[in-house]
């Protein structure tokens, strides 16, 4: 498993497959983040998606499973899809079996409260949110342009170990803005990071059983 962006879910979801016996190796984008997930005992390359060095390009070649945990930038898009052909000739050349791009809820924009499921029309209203379903579209059809299948997940506000409402309080820190429309009654979408793990390794054992 290739991890491009080892933030709070990838970091999660790499532990937990390294547990498994999996072969797990990510990317961060600062010396000091690496150098404490290496101090964990995770695989972690040094990377700037802006820029992308061809040694981490190839190092993708050896794995049959990529994560995309790289949210867009303003202004720009993802990252990662700037450099599409040299990211197509790379997969076309690898071994890559699974690919899953993690998006967020916020492409469905103002829904007026109404329930919200996989089937409901994306309609963002600020940028990010059109950046966001923009490249789940862009590595869709990149995903296809090599052969494979890729999916799609779109997360609401992730909670887990040292991430809740509580862990705020203790913190003292300022309450955010999915925190602050819970205590105004309003619905929000939450998911545990253990959720979004389980969800993965669900999707990799579908694919793995066909």
């Amino acid at each position: 498993m290739f991890i491009l962006g080892m933030g709070f879910v990838g970091q999660f979801f790499a532990e937990e497959l390294r547990n498994e016996g999996w072969i797990v190796s990510g990317t961060c984008t600062s010396m000091k983040k690496r150098n404490e997930l290496q101090e964990r005992g995770l695989d972690v390359l040094l990377f700037d998606a802006n820029q992308p060095e061809m040694g981490t390009m190839n190092t993708l070649k050896s794995y049959t499973h990529l994560l995309v945990s790289v949210p867009p930038i303003m202004g720009i898009g993802d990252p990662m899809l700037q450099h599409g052909e040299l990211l197509r000739s790379t997969m076309i050349d690898g071994n890559l079996q699974w690919l899953c791009y993690l998006s967020s809820t916020s492409v469905y924009g103002d829904c007026g409260g109404a329930c919200v499921d996989e089937d409901f029309l994306a309609s963002p209203t600020n940028e990010m949110a059109k950046l966001r379903l923009v490249a789940e579209q862009g590595w869709l059809n990149l995903a296809h342009d090599v052969g494979i299948k890729a999916h799609v997940f779109r997360l609401g506000g992730i909670y887990g170990p040292g991430r809740s409402a509580v862990d705020t309080i203790i913190k003292q820190g300022p309450l955010s803005e999915s925190q602050k429309r819970r205590v105004a009654k309003q619905f929000t979408s939450r998911v545990h990071v253990a959720d979004i793990c389980q969800a993965l390794k669900a999707s990799i054992r579908i694919k793995l059983s066909r």
